[in-house]
């Protein structure tokens, strides 16, 4: 037989060799799969170095870690702030019927729960516990320690199985699903000390379908899905805010069909003034501005991007994520380079501007270029809400009255209280007859715009039976 034509047995070429044949497969299921064919070939699918590769490849993994999964019993002060359900009422009948709760504080292996469907607080054993979201922050924001690049693989994978991660987004999983997790444990801490009412806020993770329904109800592209993967991230720990008075709004727009539960209510008036300022985002006061922002559930960003895109021009590239309860502040994300922008500003010449026209960048394109370790995908949404709760953790922002001598304003301020621009800021706001310079803002904001650009309204937005706007007639003259 010709020397050409001879078979040759893949087994029998070199260790090094078989390893790259195997990291060059397809998926790392394949690679799994290689593991039960013969002895020899268990030893080469189980190479470190070839999972540290696929590892890198397939999640953009450099160290040898990996989200934790399940209720957190061995360390219960990890829970504290969590959203929690009881697991087990077997000798306890006071906890039957019992739904979502918060822990407040542990002693020893007790947790103090209060219960959001009843008034007081309950201590209940730990091993009664389950964190009430499959991904909630207390279960998956510290990374564990794994055994084997082969573990961590496998915990990845649960992960984007869970998450429902069908784009190439998925590859870069690591990196933005580690400062998700850890901006949402930082907020959850924070809002947990200075505001109950905050906290309780923060919607519970989205539920299953819920992004799969958001991606067709906008008609997105997988390459727009990927730019929002940010935004999947978050929701799947928490699925932004949750105010009663965001969702009348909504309704009285014609922004969402139906309410479900609470919301089919009509808000008081004192429900609606306390939420008003309760904005995740932040907020502040000036002359007759008042602006508090908070996060969207994926329901409502679907709504309010419909709802821009109806009414003004060259916005249909443009993801709506945040804004105030009286949409004067808004946040977007550009579906083509996932840049965070904010708006509105000021423009010089006379029209109807289109939404680019009227936003300017939310992060430094400095600080982008230098931290930027995915210049495809941008993810700019986690990186600064990752930003925001580093300074409130850090104290440079406060929960304090947004309009002095207004109790009901309380919320978190963008005045920063941590640097020496502070004082200047505050002085700023004091002359009456100057206006309130860009530079201060960037101050006190964290998107930080340029120079040249002053606060106005929104483009011609055209909204119905928006009564929290009655803030503006006591804004005045506190400001």
């Amino acid at each position: 037989m010709d020397e050409a034509s001879e078979r040759v047995d893949i087994s029998s070429l070199p260790y090094v060799l078989c390893v790259q044949i195997l990291a060059e497969l397809r998926s790392m299921r394949d690679t799994m799969r290689c593991r039960r064919l013969s002895r020899r070939w268990k030893e080469l699918a189980s190479d470190e170095a070839l999972w540290q590769q696929l590892c890198a490849r397939h999640f953009a993994l450099t160290e040898r870690v990996a989200p934790s999964f399940g209720p957190v019993r061995n360390e219960p002060e990890r829970l504290i702030s969590q959203r929690v359900v009881i697991e087990g009422v077997a000798g306890a009948p006071e906890l039957i019927g019992r739904g979502v709760g918060i822990v407040r504080g542990v002693d020893g292996d007790k947790c103090l729960v209060h219960f959001l469907d009843a008034a007081g607080d309950v201590w209940v054993d730990v091993s009664r516990l389950a964190p009430a979201d499959e991904l909630a922050a207390a279960a998956v924001t510290d990374m564990e320690p794994c055994a084997s690049y082969v573990e961590a693989a496998y915990k990845w994978s649960r992960l984007r199985q869970a998450l429902g991660l069908e784009t190439a987004a998925a590859h870069h999983l690591a990196p933005h699903w580690s400062q998700a997790s850890l901006a949402w444990r930082q907020l959850e801490a924070w809002a947990f000390k200075v505001s109950p009412d905050l906290r309780a806020s923060f919607n519970g993770a989205a539920k299953p379908g819920a992004w799969r329904h958001f991606v067709e109800e906008l008609q997105l592209s997988p390459s727009d899905e990927s730019q929002l993967l940010g935004l999947q991230l978050l929701s799947a720990i928490h699925n932004g805010q949750h105010f009663s008075s965001d969702m009348e709004l909504a309704l009285s727009n014609g922004v969402i069909e139906q309410a479900s539960g609470d919301d089919t209510e009509p808000v008081p008036h004192t429900v609606r003034t306390q939420q008003a300022t309760l904005g995740l985002i932040g907020g502040y006061a000036a002359y007759s501005e008042l602006a508090s922002t908070r996060l969207y559930p994926l329901e409502l960003v679907a709504g309010w991007t419909r709802f821009f895109r109806d009414q003004l021009p060259h916005t249909h590239g443009y993801i709506v994520a945040a804004a105030s309860f009286n949409l004067r502040k808004f946040f977007c994300v550009d579906l083509l380079t996932g840049e965070l922008r904010v708006g509105p500003v000021a423009m010089a010449r006379r029209g109807r501007p289109s939404l680019p026209e009227t936003t300017l960048a939310a992060v430094p394109r400095e600080s982008a270029q230098q931290h930027e370790t995915t210049p495809a995908l941008r993810c700019q949404l986690v990186k600064w809400l990752w930003q925001l709760s580093d300074r409130l953790t850090n104290g440079m922002y406060s929960f304090e009255k947004l309009i002095p001598m207004q109790p009901a304003s309380i919320g978190v301020s963008l005045f920063p209280r941590t640097c020496g621009r502070g004082r200047a800021c505050a002085a700023r706001r004091r002359m009456r007859h100057a206006p309130i310079h860009r530079r201060c803002a960037a101050a006190t904001l964290c998107e930080m715009l340029r120079s040249g650009h002053c606060p106005c309204p929104p483009p011609s937005l055209q909204l119905h039976a928006v009564a929290v706007l009655s803030w503006s007639d006591s804004i005045g003259s506190h400001c």
